[in-house]
């Protein structure tokens, strides 16, 4: 059934098309209006939002929200702690390593490089036996697999010149120990990264 308003508009020449276009603008504006009002309301009496934070369900219908105990909690005998300086991996981690491609001399390479990270940064660790897994599924070491040990791939201008620098003081400590550095200690030309 087509109420007064609309017919009167038939009548001057408006589309039906330009009716329900109408209607839909003015069902937008009111949606908005309603919208606004309802945020200027909640603004104004604000109400506070139930906490959606991690909880735990167990099988009954309770919820248990997590409390710092549960949320810190260690197995018994695993306590954080420094790693150890001579720690080694275990069989597993050892077997790990050998199929990333590391044994022998990179082996040791990269278990220095390890503990030496884990030391100078002070981090504790429950299980250093799942970080050393963790390390050789690093992304860092898949890229470090194809390139001869001890080789470092920079991921900027600091990196590259650091590196730089590094294979530039090595070349110099080879010389060194193998005698070929000229009288006078004057350095190599082709050490210096410049």
């Amino acid at each position: 059934m087509i109420g007064p308003s609309i017919a009167a508009l038939l009548l001057v020449g408006v589309t039906k098309d330009q009716i329900e276009a109408a209607r839909e603008i003015d069902r937008r504006d009111r949606a908005r209006e309603a919208d606004r009002a309802r945020k200027q309301r909640q603004r104004a009496n604000p109400t506070p939002k139930p906490d959606r934070s991690l909880t735990i369900a167990p099988a009954s219908d309770t919820v248990v929200k997590p409390t710092a105990e549960i949320l810190q909690y260690r197995p018994p005998g695993k306590p954080v702690g420094a790693i150890p300086e001579d720690w080694r991996p275990n069989m597993t981690g050892l077997m790990m390593a050998d199929q990333k491609g590391l044994s022998g001399a990179r082996l040791d390479l990269e278990l220095q490089r390890f503990r030496d990270y884990y030391l100078s940064e002070g981090k504790l660790k429950a299980d250093w036996n799942a970080s050393w897994r963790c390390w050789l599924n690093s992304p860092f070491q898949e890229a470090g697999n194809t390139a001869k040990p001890g080789l470092v791939r920079a991921t900027n201008e600091r990196d590259r010149q650091n590196i730089a620098w590094r294979n530039a003081l090595n070349k110099l400590e080879a010389a060194a120990n193998a005698g070929s550095v000229p009288a006078g200690g004057a350095p190599l030309d082709d050490a210096i990264p410049f």
